[in-house]
């Protein structure tokens, strides 16, 4: 076996892979992180993503990078004869060495924004109002290199499918005769002297495959020929079977259900089983929220009311209730003291809430169809069989067709 097909699988599945991947999380991943509310998440998401594509696509670049070696090593011949091609390769060369600075640099970027923790951010790749200077910078880089990567990458696609062309024949052709007599220096008679070349190079090649040997049906038996006209003007039909011959041909075929042992045969059918077997039914999953609601309490509170005390004058206190003026204007003053209610909240646990299953049972009815085989007398029968009964049921009575079960 060639190993054209393995070198030519890794060049054209690195490369699509490489593609595809750098521009689905330019588009995809890096356009879906600004759904997010918290702008601190949004870049370590997208740096998250791009974290665990980057082994990927290093597998796929390489890939590419070995099968575009090996379609070089076995090409050489072609790029050395064939007008055109060295010119493609040294393209699609440099394009390589670009898509490869472009990977790494998008690496070197990639692996900088997740040193630096969770800023805030617009976007994958735009800064906000409150993101540092220099991640602000690191971002337009990465909005860059976002689309540089697919773009070198469809780019060598596209010179990829360019050299395929130049492997067709007449591309090939035309090629090789243009290089062995410089049809691009302008001379216009070497120009001349290519095209006839390069047809009677093609007309041989048709001939080539017209000439292939091909399988010819004579007399019922395969035989080789090399497109010339076969010595028999008609297929030869095979000889009919006689009629012991078709016999034994519809004996062996019945017999083929089970071993058949001198004139019996053994009858076979479908028998339904039903068991069952566990597959995905659904998906359940707990989410937690946060909601609102009004609480009404009744708390117990005091406070302070003025009340008059009156103490009758007696003999003990007489003498201080004559002590000053007589008649004066005074003031006393108290000072009155009321509770009002304080509402503090602190979080605690209540309870644990976890998510299983439990098994119900429940009965289903299967439809199904199943096949039994049909035993048949195949006419011949003796007088006075008819009526006869075997033992699963069935009836011989002597006439073509007549089923047995």
């Amino acid at each position: 076996m060639s190993i054209h097909p393995v070198i030519r699988g890794l060049h054209d599945v690195g490369l699509a892979t490489w593609a595809g991947g750098s521009l689905m999380g330019a588009v995809g991943l890096n356009g879906a992180v600004s759904l997010l509310n918290d702008p601190a998440e949004r870049a370590r998401v997208s740096t998250a993503g791009w974290t665990r594509w980057a082994p990927v696509n290093a597998a796929a670049v390489g890939a590419h990078l070995v099968g575009a070696t090996g379609l070089l090593v076995t090409d050489w011949p072609r790029v050395r004869s064939q007008r055109g091609v060295a010119t493609s390769s040294a393209i699609k060369t440099a394009a390589t060495g670009a898509g490869l600075g472009v990977a790494a640099w998008s690496a070197v970027l990639n692996r900088k924004m997740a040193r630096t923790g969770p800023v805030p951010v617009a976007g994958a790749t735009e800064a906000g109002a409150g993101t540092p200077a220099d991640v602000a910078a690191t971002l337009r880089q990465l909005k860059l290199v976002q689309w540089l990567n697919p773009a070198v990458a469809m780019g060598l696609i596209a010179l990829a499918d360019y050299q395929s062309q130049q492997q067709r024949a007449s591309e090939e052709v035309r090629g090789r005769v243009q290089r062995l007599l410089g049809a691009g220096s302008g001379s216009t008679g070497a120009a001349a002297l290519a095209l006839p070349v390069a047809v009677g190079l093609l007309a041989r090649r048709r001939r080539a495959a017209r000439t292939r040997p091909q399988l010819d049906l004579v007399g019922g038996t395969a035989s080789r020929s090399t497109g010339a006209a076969s010595s028999a003007p008609f297929p030869v039909p095979s000889p009919a079977p006689s009629r012991t011959d078709a016999r034994t041909d519809v004996s062996a075929a019945r017999s083929t259900s089970g071993q058949a042992s001198g004139g019996s045969m053994t009858r076979s059918e479908e028998q339904l089983r039903v068991g069952t077997e566990t597959t995905e039914a659904g998906r359940a999953a707990l989410r937690k929220t946060v909601v609102e609601e009004p609480v009404t309490t009744t708390v117990p509170v005091s406070h302070e009311e003025p009340v008059v005390e009156r103490e009758p004058i007696t003999e003990e206190n007489l003498d201080k209730a004559l002590d000053g003026p007589e008649l004066t204007e005074r003031e006393h003053e108290v000072v009155l003291h009321a509770e009002e209610p304080v509402v503090t909240k602190e979080t605690v646990p209540v309870e644990t809430v976890a998510l299983g299953t439990q098994t119900v049972h429940e009965e289903r009815q299967i439809e199904e169809t199943v096949r039994k085989e049909r035993i048949d007398t195949g006419g011949g029968s003796p007088l006075g069989t008819a009526g006869r009964t075997d033992e699963d049921g069935g009836t011989v009575d002597g006439g073509p067709g007549t089923p047995l079960r």
